[in-house]
């Protein structure tokens, strides 16, 4: 069967297409090249005189010889008729059967990928919408709904015309019997369009979706398309993509268009909603474009183990921080309390506060705002979440699921990782988390093929720069581990392409990373070596060990509170050293060798600086280069014993697997019996009565809490009228003043305090020598009946006087001695 009349529409093609369709039809219309396939089918019904159907065909589809004769012989209460659409190379592969869509405005054919056309869905029914390619429609409703509309272009133009068909009350139905070849070649890439496919398509999802909204649930709707863009752009982007999470911010542009959307949706006024059994009944989800490269999924019995491994790390967390679960805000060592909401934090960022704020209230957004929640989370559950993150990062270099699990219960039951916890280190709590998928990230900036793209080294620059802003030390080791790798270039010149060109930019992409980290040190890291060195939290000298030997880091102990052993990693240690000895080492060994000794000098040049420093950042370095020539040596053990009769070699083996296995069990045992708390812990976080906190906050003032301890020294804190936080500036250093204020003769600590804007020093732990000393300060006014005890400042304020050097030293020398045997030290309640 054949047209009454047939147009042929050619939009600038370069061949002989139009000589061969004059040929053949007599005569073509010729429009611009940039003609969307909408207008050109309205100028080629410019054409047409008044008929009862319209059958549209596009340049790519070949319909069979009785395709049309099959859609008019179908049911006559279908107004818009689709063809069963095949492969163009492959008959025999199906592409679509009618057409619908899910609860976000995704396309769905129905067919699964690569489907075989066995005539299991050769049943004639009602759908959503029927492809463009071999569509037939009636002329009468088709000038009722107003045709394709020319704004959406060549993307969801069917699923426009559908919805528009069936929401006039029209019946819209495939004809599996009808039969059409079809190449899709704008949405495959073969033909240029002069617009990127996924941009496109996600633009006229969202018109298509926006316009067919109903009146009730369109802000809704707005807004579902609004995160849905957001969200996926930004899995793109951290997936090394930003190109296409460009593209996917396109569906933006119909939100941002209010007044053609309102024309869109004046033109759809229609009589109802469409029945919902034509909707897909699966729910929203993320869809990643085609060209997206996925890793396959792996079996369910690939993942198990690592999701044992987390849930079993799990368990000793939950039993090791078992006094930190509930009770009050949590506190204590390095930590600071959190404030209330994410709003504190970005406030306080945006007044200059370091950058770790601002991480922390990113942090905290997916907590709908809750610090507090965020700040728990880092710091209960980095252990296991290391353990996870260990394991995935572990599969690049070994595929034994034993192997796997013992270097991720390893790497998260460190003496590092449970001393953070215990100590409150936000800093490297988040290097446990980061630092093997930052690893593995750089290897594959160093290795990966330079002809590709150059979003590894952004990625990384960019995953390094979140880690820096709450852990300032990564931030020389990364510079210094990717100048090494820029320096030394690519070894295997033919893994790099051959070229000169090729080679050179395996070198430079290192380099590439290193001047993103060192531009986003230089923009967020504090100016001081103090600062730089003790952020984020406050500084404790008691919570450091100065002077630690070599032979301790070596052995992965950065001391302080909440530590194992100090033997406990010598079975690591061990078997990074036996894999050394070995005759035949691999490449994986030694860098493995190399990135150790790079952790393990920084820590101990820490370990000799006069500043307080934790060299734990550093040891994990350390630890991630023993575990890595570890893995690789064990990953080869097997088939070594094998080659040679049981001996000495093999009993040595034996003697080191079982000292490396033995150190996360030892790990994980002393942990859970020794517990996480101290010094961090749960309580309350206010030390002042009501009345107090009410005059510090009117006149914004402070107080200086004093604590004394157990081994005769006494701490203190200068606070506001909520107690210390996160967001608190960088703390006063009154050691001098505390100390006078401590002394049993009196002193002008008072007035200091005054200049200060202290207006109250609070005392925990009762009367005794302390109290008694502070009772006879002038300028200091002991309150009745308060909890802890409390001073108010009432010495008048003074006019600051700036001393020479020289008159400052004559001071200093004058001043009476403080009492023997008291320590003092900044404190956290």
């Amino acid at each position: 069967m054949r047209p009454l009349n047939v147009v042929g529409v050619d939009t600038g093609s370069s061949d002989v297409s139009p000589d061969l369709l004059r040929a053949a039809l007599g005569s073509v219309l010729e429009l611009p090249p940039d003609t969307t396939y909408t207008r050109a089918v309205a100028a080629g019904l410019a054409h047409v005189p008044a008929s009862t159907w319209v059958w549209l065909l596009h340049d790519d589809a070949a319909p069979a010889p009785d395709a049309l004769e099959q859609l008019l012989a179908a049911d006559a209460d279908t107004a818009l008729r689709g063809p069963k659409v095949v492969d163009w190379d492959d008959p025999r592969t199906l592409l679509e059967v009618g057409l619908t869509t899910d609860a976000s405005g995704r396309r769905l054919t129905g067919v699964e990928p690569g489907e075989q056309d066995q005539g299991q869905r050769d049943q004639p029914r009602d759908v959503l919408a029927v492809g463009t390619a071999g569509a037939l429609v009636r002329r009468d409703v088709w000038d009722a709904v107003g045709g394709l509309d020319a704004e959406i272009g060549m993307f969801a133009d069917d699923l426009d015309l559908g919805r528009s068909c069936v929401g006039a009350g029209h019946r819209v139905a495939v004809v599996p019997a009808a039969v059409v070849r079809h190449a899709r070649a704008a949405a495959t890439g073969r033909r240029r369009t002069g617009t990127r496919a996924v941009a496109a398509d996600r633009r006229a999802r969202a018109y298509v979706r926006l316009a067919h909204a109903r009146a009730a649930w369109l802000p809704f709707t707005v807004g579902r398309v609004v995160l849905g863009a957001l969200v996926a752009a930004a899995v793109l982007l951290l997936g090394r993509r930003p190109r296409l999470a460009l593209d996917e911010l396109a569906a933006l542009r119909p939100v941002l268009r209010p007044d053609r959307l309102a024309r869109a949706r004046r033109r759809r006024r229609t009589t109802g909603a469409p029945d919902r059994t034509l909707l897909a009944r699966r729910g929203p989800r993320l869809q990643l474009p085609a060209r997206w490269p996925r890793a396959a999924p792996a079996p369910w019995r690939d993942a198990l183990p690592g999701l044992l491994l987390v849930a079993a790390v799990g368990v000793v967390t939950l039993v090791a921080e078992r006094a930190l679960l509930t009770g009050g805000a949590l506190a204590g060592g390095r930590l600071l309390p959190a404030p209330d909401g994410a709003g504190a934090l970005l406030r306080a960022f945006a007044d200059g506060a370091p950058p770790d704020t601002g991480v922390l209230a990113l942090l905290s957004l997916p907590l709908l705002g809750h610090a507090d929640a965020a700040v728990a989370l880092l710091v209960l559950a980095a252990v296991p979440l290391s353990a996870g993150t260990a394991w995935l990062a572990t599969g690049r270099a070994v595929r034994r699921p034993a192997l796997r699990c013992w270097a991720g219960a390893t790497w998260a039951l460190l003496p590092v990782a449970t001393g953070a916890v215990a100590a409150g280190r936000l800093d490297a709590l988040t290097v446990q988390v980061a630092l093997p998928l930052l690893l593995v990230a750089g290897y594959d900036v160093a290795t990966r093929d330079p002809r590709g793209r150059w979003q590894r080294a952004w990625a990384l620059g960019l995953g390094l720069a979140l880690v820096v802003a709450l852990a300032p030390l990564v931030w020389p080791l990364a510079a210094l581990l990717l100048l090494g790798v820029a320096a030394c270039g690519p070894r295997d010149r033919a893994a790099c392409g051959a070229g000169v060109a090729r080679t050179r930019a395996a070198a430079i992409r290192p380099l590439l990373a290193v001047l993103i980290v060192l531009g986003v040190g230089l923009l967020l890291l504090p100016r001081d070596l103090g600062a730089f060195l003790l952020r984020p939290g406050r500084s404790a000298p008691e919570l450091t060990e100065p002077g630690l030997a070599a032979w301790r880091l070596l052995l992965l102990w950065p001391g302080g509170p909440g530590l194992p052993a100090v033997a406990v990693t010598l079975g690591l240690l061990a078997a990074a050293v036996a894999v050394v000895l070995r005759r035949a080492r691999s490449a994986v060994v030694d860098a493995g060798w190399v990135l150790a000794l790079v952790g393990l000098a920084v820590a101990v040049l820490l370990a000799r600086l006069e500043v307080p420093v934790w060299p734990g950042v550093p040891l994990q370095v350390t630890a991630a280069g023993l575990l890595l020539a570890a893995l690789a040596g064990a990953d080869a053990l097997p088939e070594s014993l094998q080659r040679n009769a049981f001996g000495r070699r093999q009993l040595v083996a034996v003697l080191v697997v079982a000292a490396a296995a033995a150190v996360p069990v030892l790990g994980a045992v002393s942990w859970a019996v020794r517990g996480a708390d101290g010094p961090l812990q749960r309580g309350p976080v206010t030390v002042l009565p009501a009345y107090a906190r009410v005059e510090l906050a009117a006149a914004d003032l402070r107080a200086l809490v004093l604590a004394p301890q157990p081994d005769g020294s006494v701490t203190y804190a200068v606070t506001g009228a909520d107690g210390p936080r996160l967001t608190d500036p960088k703390p006063l250093v009154l050691d001098d003043v505390v100390a006078d204020l401590l002394s049993p003769r009196g002193s002008d600590a008072a007035a200091a305090l005054s200049t200060r804007a202290v207006r109250y020093v609070a005392l925990t732990g009762g009367d005794g020598p302390d109290a008694a000393a502070l009772d006879g300060q002038p300028g200091l006014l002991r309150q009745a009946g308060s909890a802890p005890l409390l001073w108010r400042v009432v010495a008048p304020a003074t006019r600051l006087v700036l001393l020479s050097p020289s008159a400052a030293a004559t001071a200093a020398t004058n001043r009476a001695p403080t009492v023997a045997g008291t320590a003092v030290t900044d404190w956290l309640p």
